[in-house]
């Protein structure tokens, strides 16, 4: 198991990409719910361009996400793409369309 944090990796990328972010999520609402094998629950919620990381479960989110906590390291880090994920079943989409998570795969790039 990766002893690597998924939130803080999340929010240091947020945060060394905040302007590019910001920009192409100006008009994007919406919450991304992430869970999973040796994963504490936390969603990920774009309001306006900011980005905020956020413990917990989310009572309506646009997107759930059902990931082991070693994937999503590696998806965050760019050593698993996210597409490819989906079709491995190695990240599943347990609640919302597959098409919502475009906004938050184009934070991951």
């Amino acid at each position: 198991m990766s002893s690597e944090d998924p939130i803080q990796l999340l929010n240091n990328l947020v945060e060394a990409n905040k302007g590019k972010i910001m920009e192409k999520m100006k008009n994007v609402n919406k919450v991304y719910q992430f869970q999973g094998t040796n994963l504490e629950a936390f969603y990920v919620q774009i309001k306006d361009g900011a980005v905020t990381i956020i413990k917990g479960t989310h009572p309506s989110p646009n997107l759930a996400v059902s990931i082991s906590r070693d994937n999503l390291v590696k998806l965050i880090k760019g050593e698993l793409d996210p597409i490819s994920a989906f079709f491995k079943g190695l990240l599943m989409i347990t609640k919302g369309n597959p098409m919502e998570a475009m906004d938050l795969v184009n934070i991951l790039k």
